[in-house]
């Protein structure tokens, strides 16, 4: 897997689930806000889990969850480090504690 097809999973996903539409943001506001405080604290507590590393642990955390849901697991391997994966847990335990990399796929 390439960066562009590592990064495909938001077409990939939009196209498949929707996405959310502008002006609804606020029916959405708390888990947002817990996918942020979660971010924020990991980055506090591991300054190196920075912006850049976000967008990519947004991108694991996709790939984990169309994991979860079709039972594939993506080749992520290569785009994987230490600083995005602290960020792609955090985002995981806002949401389903489930997903985290202690479970499966």
């Amino acid at each position: 897997m390439n960066q562009q097809q590592f990064e495909r999973i938001i077409k990939d996903m939009t196209r498949r689930y929707g996405k959310m539409k502008s002006g609804t943001e606020e029916d959405h506001a708390m888990t947002l806000f817990v996918m942020e405080t979660n971010l924020l604290k990991m980055h506090r507590a591991h300054p190196d889990s920075n912006s850049r590393r976000a967008k990519e642990a947004i991108l694991l955390a996709l790939y984990r969850v169309e994991g979860y849901l079709t039972g594939m697991k993506a080749e992520t391997e290569p785009f994987e480090s230490e600083e995005n994966l602290r960020l792609r847990d955090a985002l995981l335990m806002a949401f389903d504690p489930l997903l985290t990399k202690k479970s499966k796929p």
